[in-house]
C-alpha cells in the first residue's frame, strides 16, 4: 500500500506541464487525416489522383474526369448580392460577402471580414497567373484546376467564360473530398455586381 500511496502523493505534488494547445493541433490534424482518409474511400481514386497528380507532377498534369454521380449538375443555389452559390456544405453557413468574394464559416464559429484562415472561400480574380500548371479536373465540360500545394489550403480555379476571368474556391486542406469541391465550384453563379479581386 505504501507504493501506492507513494505514487498517488507524487501524482498530486509533482507539476507537470500540460502543452495544451499542442495537444489541440495534434487533436486536428489527426481528425483531419481521418476525414481525409474516408474521404478517399468514399470518392473512390478521383481525390488520390488529383492529389498525387499536383504534388508530383506540377506542369502538363494529366485531365482526370469528374462528373455528378446522378448525372446532374441542377444545385439549388444560396443567393448573395454578388454570387449564386451551392447550398453551403453541413455545418457550414455564409458570413460574410464583398463584390470579390463570398465566405462561408464553420456553424458555431466567429469570422472576421478579409480573413480567409480556415474558411471556404469563393473569390473572383483576374490574376493573369499560370492555374493552369496544376492537375486538372473535367467535370460538366468545363476545366478546373486543383492546386494543392499550399500548408494549409487547397484552391480550385476555373474560368467564368472562355478567356474570362477566373472563379476560385479556397477550403481548409483535408476538410472536403476534391470532387466535393470541385462541384460546388461548377456550381456558383456570378451576379453583374461581381467584381475581380485583383486589377
Amino acid at each position: 500500500m505504501t507504493g501506492l500511496h507513494d505514487l498517488l502523493e507524487q501524482a498530486a505534488t509533482d507539476p507537470i506541464e500540460v502543452d495544451v494547445a499542442g495537444d489541440l493541433r495534434r487533436g486536428h490534424r489527426a481528425l483531419s487525416r481521418r476525414r481525409s482518409h474516408l474521404a478517399v474511400g468514399a470518392t473512390g481514386s478521383l481525390a488520390i489522383l488529383a492529389a498525387v497528380g499536383v504534388s508530383a507532377v506540377p506542369r502538363h498534369a494529366p485531365e482526370v474526369a469528374a462528373q455528378p454521380a446522378d448525372g446532374s449538375t441542377a444545385v439549388a443555389p444560396f443567393q448573395t448580392k454578388y454570387y449564386d452559390v451551392p447550398t453551403p456544405p453541413a455545418g457550414w453557413h455564409v458570413s460574410h460577402e464583398r463584390p470579390q468574394y463570398v465566405m462561408l464559416t464553420r456553424d458555431g464559429t466567429i469570422s472576421r471580414l478579409d480573413d480567409f484562415a480556415g474558411q471556404l472561400v469563393v473569390i473572383m480574380s483576374d490574376r493573369k497567373e499560370n492555374y493552369e500548371s496544376a492537375t486538372s479536373v473535367q467535370f460538366d465540360g468545363r476545366t478546373v484546376y486543383v492546386n494543392e500545394m499550399n500548408d494549409d489550403a487547397t484552391i480550385l480555379s476555373v474560368r467564368t467564360s472562355p478567356g474570362g476571368n477566373w472563379l476560385q474556391v479556397q477550403y481548409p486542406k483535408d476538410v472536403f473530398p476534391v470532387h466535393d469541391m470541385v462541384a460546388f465550384l461548377c456550381g456558383v453563379g456570378v451576379e453583374p455586381g461581381a467584381e475581380p479581386a485583383f486589377g
